[in-house]
């Protein structure tokens, strides 16, 4: 299954994509499915309301194949014995977040789980995104380059857990910790202190592969996001994550570096938590169902209360930056009274009905807040 992405401006926050499929088992009917939700953010999000245009045709002679739609996120094309389709949607990409898709004048940012099919019949095939993006543009993607433009996922696995952003506003710098590539990326406005982030994650990242014995990637990417506004947010993948941090201006001032510190030493964790050691529930991820388990407060609690010790046992954060971190937990702790109502298993679970939302006041516990304690 081969993707590409066009970067087209003209329609306004819409994102051209093109799919090649080669039906090379010769299915008279091919099921795409797009995923209801994303590893990473435990809620259902039905990603395919996001979908406006969406046009099928045989890849060989432009014919138009008819398809129908039997679900929310499910199309059924019928083939007509061709031996390759071309399906041409777009995918309307205006939100900005650490697990979102977005495009403008500035940059194109992907996460191939908001917006990329799957085929149940083609699921461990490679699939192959291709950018037709700007000369000037420099590429953050933690898939394998194969050629110019052109990236190559192993499975959809690795294809939905591969994000990437395009622009020519982009700040990279690197890093090697114990035979293992850390880069860096700056999106947006930010003056980073290199010298100071090169040492301090050096110290971070050796204590962590130190603790856990080995790493299990080649290269990681820690791909930034910087909001001219107040924002927070991190999204964990295998091989990279996407943070969004916001001012840019207090990013490498005292606290706004601290929260820094923290939620990247958090994020890089979840490369053995959640990532490569998971809830028997979660493996393999099912993207069409939700993926129910009790232990969010291992997988999100203990990541947080492991990425600060972290940054505490390898000298980055002196005793008073590590108690400021736990002052912050025990606050959440007692100004949450959803503690009473709803332990942390069953906020785990109920994570899937209301998600990150405060909707309902108190109604739940934190499985970051109440883990990181536990």
């Amino acid at each position: 299954m081969d993707y590409t992405f066009l970067y087209n401006t003209s329609d306004s926050n819409f994102l051209d994509i093109k799919l090649i499929i080669n039906n090379y088992k010769k299915l008279d009917v091919i099921k795409l499915e797009l995923p209801v939700w994303r590893p990473g953010r435990y809620e259902v999000t039905d990603f395919a309301k996001y979908i406006k245009k969406f046009n099928v045709f045989n890849a060989d002679t432009n014919e138009i194949l008819l398809f129908e739609k039997t679900t929310k996120d499910t199309w059924e094309i019928i083939t007509k014995g061709a031996t390759s389709l071309k399906i041409e949607y777009n995918y309307y990409a205006v939100i900005l977040n650490s697990g979102s898709t977005f495009f403008d004048a500035e940059i194109l940012y992907v996460n191939p789980c908001n917006c990329c099919f799957y085929v149940e019949d083609y699921f461990s095939d490679c699939h192959t995104i291709q950018l037709d993006i700007p000369p000037t543009f420099k590429v953050a993607c933690s898939l394998k380059n194969t050629e110019v433009l052109t990236y190559q996922a192993k499975d959809f696995h690795d294809l939905a857990d591969s994000p990437f952003i395009a622009s020519s506003n982009v700040q990279h710098n690197s890093i090697v910790v114990e035979g293992t590539t850390f880069h860096f990326w700056f999106h947006g406005i930010v003056k980073p202190n290199w010298k100071k982030i090169l040492s301090d994650f050096y110290l971070f990242i050796d204590e962590q592969i130190q603790t856990m014995g080995s790493i299990p990637v080649e290269d990681y990417h820690f791909i930034y996001l910087i909001t001219p506004y107040r924002y927070y947010h991190g999204v964990e993948h295998l091989k990279s994550t996407i943070i969004t941090l916001g001012p840019g201006y207090q990013i490498m001032k005292r606290k706004g570096y601290e929260t820094f510190l923290s939620i990247s030493s958090h994020e890089l964790f979840h490369t053995w938590n959640i990532k490569t050691i998971r809830p028997k529930a979660m493996i393999p991820y099912d993207y069409k169902n939700e993926n129910y388990s009790p232990l969010g407060y291992i997988y999100e609690g203990v990541t947080s209360y492991l990425g600060d010790l972290f940054l505490y046992r390898s000298g980055v954060f002196n005793e008073y930056d590590y108690f400021a971190e736990l002052q912050t937990l025990l606050f959440k702790h007692y100004s949450n009274y959803g503690r009473l109502y709803r332990s942390v298993a069953e906020a785990s679970i109920d994570n899937w009905i209301d998600g990150y939302d405060k909707d309902v006041p108190h109604r739940k516990t934190s499985i970051y807040t109440e883990g990181a304690l536990i």
